[in-house]
Formats: structure tokens, C-alpha cells, sequence
């Protein structure tokens, strides 16, 4: 605290107690704004995986709304408790970006009890990245979605953060630039999955996927009065999903050492989800997207165990399992396709061939891939020719298949695409 107080003071920030709270640090009364709210410490990660806990912060978050007779935002992590806790209480959610700390190749973030020194460069491409393409940088340099078209978002040093001052620096010309040029509204602070529930009723129902998915999965099968259960994997510990279904079973036991290869694994090995299935008597299993759900094998595996299985057949997944099969079906059926590649790319020479057909930018993808992973936006030759392998070496070891193919990145199609889903049965 002291060292944030510092800090602030030493840029010019002005530092006070809030005439209704303690003035525990001997700050001095003033009259302040609070705007927005946002949990801090041990609050914040406990608030992050806690629907209850959330909840009694956004009731503090409405009790200063009604004092100062303005609508105060909340700010915290997407897709935990501190979203899922604004939107049911109608409180405007800002999601919090860290610059100093990483984020798993599934989009969690990474909380390590002390912040290692960051490089300007890195923190310099991050946020730009954020903020132009709504996208954050994994740690394997790989680009996913950040939100659902936020049009605010928190960034967050932290003060500890080796060189946090030129971080700072860097983050807020960043941050300023992008206002001027985009007209939008980000914010910066010195000092936010996946999901995969299970599900019953005398019967038993399970999801693997991310974010908000499994969450209205369990919402959902409770209201039918179903049992629900959930998997996760160390980095998916705060994830909403874990706290909201009746039971929560980790994927890695004992005091095995985590890491990005191990959770990505463990969520790939069929026969011991199949096992956890059936030792909870598990009867349905929602398969989501991304990982095994778009597995033809783990399918049928589930389907001849006895478990119903609450997706595509078997037979039709491995029919469009693979993107640039799926393209070539489309195609043939007169469906207007994104300009792309033919087929898997075998070479970054292949690639690169591609894409200067294409034309950049262009996005180089996993054909095995699902929920946004084994994606990478590529501006140029350079990039391209630098991402290739990785991209390829990383698609591997999450989908068992290192193919990969090139489509022609539309930046703003979020903002105006249309998406059909075609259901049959």
C-alpha cells in the first residue's frame, strides 16, 4: 500500500480516504468520487470464484450508486463471478486486463505470488493487440478473444512489477493513442474459459467448453432439476463453473507440477474423463467445443460406454471435424467461403505462398482447432514466417494434428458477421 501511495503521489494522482470508509493508512479525509469498484487482494480472487462473494461486492457497488446518485461500474475478471455477479444485478461489468502477467494458452490469467521483470517490447505488442484487435497474447504467442465486444476495459500494472514505472509509461501512451484514433473509451490503472461443468436428475449430464457456455449449462440443467458436476485443471480453479456446479473434480491429482502441456493434456485424455464419467454415474455428457467435444473417437467412445451424448453424431464430427475439409464441403455446395488456402499447409514456404495469394492480414489456423485456440493473426510476411512452426508444434500437442491453413483475417467482422447454426436430426 505504501508503495502504491508513493507511486500515485509521485505522479501527480491524488490519494485520500473516503469519508464513509476507515482510514486505516492515515490518508487524510476528502471528498472522492468512487468510480469505478473493483475487489482488491485476496478479495479479488476470492470474489473471482465466488458467486455469493461477488454478489455482496456489486451490493456494495448499488449501496455507493445510490449515495452518489450515479451508476458505479465494477471492474474484475471476465468470465468468473465478477461478470456473472454485475450482469444478473443490472451493474455495468468493465473486464481488467493485466500488462505484467501472463495468460494461459486457454486465456486464464497466470497469479504467481511474485511478478518477474516484463519486457517493454512484449507489454508494448500486448496491449497493443488488445486494444486493437480485442485480442490477449497467450504465453506461447498465440492470439484468443478478450470479452464480448467491451467497449472499456482496465489495464492493470502492478506495482511490484520490477520496472512498473516505464510499463506504466508505455501502457498509457498506448492507451491514449488508441482512445484518439478508435474514439473508444479505455482505461488505465497503475496497481482479467475456461470452463468445462457436468451435469442430472437420476441422471447425470457433463460440458466442456469456455466462458459463459458451461455456466448457462449448469444454470440451465439446474433449472430442470439435473445434478451438475465439473472438471478443471489448476489454471480453471476461479473459473465460475467450478464454484456454480454441485460438485467440482480436478483433472490433475496430487502435488504433480502444472503446467500449459500438462492441463492441455489432461483435457485430451478421453479414457479418464470417460472414467470420471462413469465413477460419478454420470448418464448425459454436453460436449461444447474445442478439445475432445469435436473428437470423433472420444464420441463414439462416450455413446458405446452407455452415457448419453448430447451433441453432433459421431459419423457427422468426423465428417467436419477438419476446418479445411469442412471449407472444401462448402465450397462444393456453392457456399461462398473466406478466401483461404487449398487444403493443409505442409511448410512455412507453403504458407507463405498462401497467404501472399490471400493477402494480408491473414490468420493461420489449426484445422483440428475449436473455441478460438491454435489461431494466429499474422500482419505481414515477417510475422507469418516467424509464428509457422509454433503455431504447428502448439496445434499438436492440443488437437493431436499439426495441420494448419490460412484464411483472410477480417478484423471488424465481429461488429457486423452474421453466424447461422444449422441443427440436424
Amino acid at each position: 500500500m505504501d508503495k502504491s501511495v508513493a507511486l500515485a503521489k509521485a505522479s501527480n494522482v491524488q490519494v485520500g480516504a473516503h469519508p464513509s470508509l476507515p482510514d486505516l493508512q492515515g490518508f487524510g479525509r476528502r471528498e472522492m468520487s468512487i468510480e469505478p469498484i473493483k475487489p482488491h487482494g485476496a478479495l479479488y480472487a476470492q470474489t473471482a470464484r465466488s458467486l455469493p462473494l461477488a454478489r455482496a461486492v456489486v451490493g456494495v457497488t448499488k449501496l455507493f450508486s445510490r449515495e452518489q446518485d450515479k451508476d458505479i461500474s465494477l471492474v474484475g475478471l471476465p468470465g468468473t463471478a465478477h461478470q456473472a455477479s454485475a450482469e444478473e444485478a443490472g451493474v455495468k461489468f468493465i473486464p481488467e486486463w493485466f500488462a505484467d502477467l501472463e495468460y494461459s494458452l486457454e486465456g486464464n490469467l497466470i497469479i504467481t505470488r511474485k511478478h518477474p521483470a516484463v519486457s517493454l517490447d512484449a507489454v508494448r505488442e500486448k496491449a497493443y493487440r488488445l486494444l486493437k484487435y480485442r485480442q490477449i497474447t497467450t504465453t506461447n504467442g498465440s492470439y484468443i478473444p478478450f470479452g464480448d465486444n467491451f467497449a472499456e476495459v482496465t489495464i492493470c500494472v502492478h506495482c511490484d512489477t520490477p520496472g512498473v514505472v516505464e510499463i506504466a509509461r508505455v501502457v498509457r501512451d498506448i492507451v491514449d493513442e488508441s482512445n484518439r484514433s478508435a474514439g473508444t473509451s479505455f482505461r488505465f490503472v497503475k496497481g482479467a474459459h475456461r470452463a468445462r461443468p457436468l451435469c442430472t436428475r437420476a441422471r447425470r449430464s457433463w460440458s466442456q467448453t469456455e466462458g459463459e457456455i458451461p455456466v448457462r449449462i449448469i444454470r440451465t440443467a439446474k433449472q430442470l432439476g439435473i445434478r451438475t458436476f465439473a472438471i478443471y485443471t489448476p489454471s480453471d480453479a476461479l473459473s465460475l463453473h467450478v464454484s456454480l456446479a454441485d460438485k467440482a473434480i480436478p483433472l490433475i491429482q496430487g502435488t504433480i507440477k502444472s503446467s500449459a502441456e500438462i492441463e492441455s493434456q489432461a483435457y485430451l485424455e478421453g479414457q479418464g474423463i470417460l472414467a470420471i464419467c462413469l465413477d460419478n454415474e454420470v448418464t448425459m455428457l454436453h460436449p461444447g467445443y474445442g478439445f475432445l467435444p469435436e473428437n470423433a473417437e472420444f464420441a463414439s467412445l462416450i455413446v458405446n460406454s452407455g452415457i448419453t451424448w448430447l451433441g453432433p453424431h459421431p459419423d457427422l464430427i468426423q465428417k467436419i471435424v477438419l476446418k479445411h475439409e469442412s471449407r472444401a464441403i462448402a465450397a462444393q455446395a456453392g457456399i461462398p467461403i473466406v478466401p483461404g488456402s487449398n487444403g493443409v499447409l505442409d511448410s512455412t514456404s507453403e504458407a507463405l505462398e498462401a497467404a501472399e495469394h490471400v493477402g494480408y492480414p491473414v490468420i493461420l489456423k489449426a484445422t483440428a482447432g475449436g473455441g478460438g485456440i491454435g489461431m494466429i493473426v499474422c500482419d505481414d510476411e515477417a510475422m507469418l514466417q516467424a509464428k509457422f512452426l509454433a503455431t504447428q508444434t502448439n496445434a499438436k500437442a492440443l488437437f493431436g494434428t499439426e495441420g494448419l491453413f490460412i484464411e483472410k483475417y477480417i478484423p471488424a467482422a465481429r461488429h457486423d458477421h452474421i453466424e447461422v447454426q444449422v441443427w440436424g436430426l
